[in-house]
């Protein structure tokens, strides 16, 4: 088989393989991750050519999450508060699947300690918000 562009590409015929349907979970990704940054073409990711944050000089401080393996929006740590920024306005399902990851990665970076978990609408409707211990 090969890619639209015909590079050649590999399958295993017998590998299992989830349903068509089913949607990648959510993924939190650092600043400056490798994911978003070395593909030639991002158009598989990155919705709409939107530009990847890269601030200058040493001062990253926003990852980025994965819905269903797209780009969907920005994250932060300030004050032992998880901020989440979705470009556009989450499905329940989808929410509820960023809460779970959000949870889980606010226990890794800083485990016995509580987080505030706030996820921001792209329309500034108000916040939904969570305490996470």
């Amino acid at each position: 088989m090969h890619a639209e562009t015909g590079q050649l590409l590999y399958d295993l015929p017998d590998a299992p393989r989830p349903s068509a349907d089913t949607s990648a979970p959510p993924r939190f990704l650092p600043e400056y991750d490798n994911l978003l940054l070395s593909h030639r073409d991002r158009s598989r990711l990155i919705p709409d050519n939107r530009p990847v944050p890269l601030p200058p000089g040493r001062g990253a401080s926003t990852g980025t999450f994965l819905i269903d393996g797209v780009w969907q929006g920005t994250w932060r740590i300030r004050d032992r508060t998880l901020h989440i920024q979705p470009f556009t306005t989450l499905t329940n399902a989808d929410h509820d699947a960023l809460l779970t990851e959000a949870v889980q990665l606010a226990a890794f970076i800083a485990p016995h300690t509580t987080h505030d978990i706030v996820v921001d609408k792209p329309d500034r409707l108000p916040d939904r918000k969570a305490s996470v211990r």
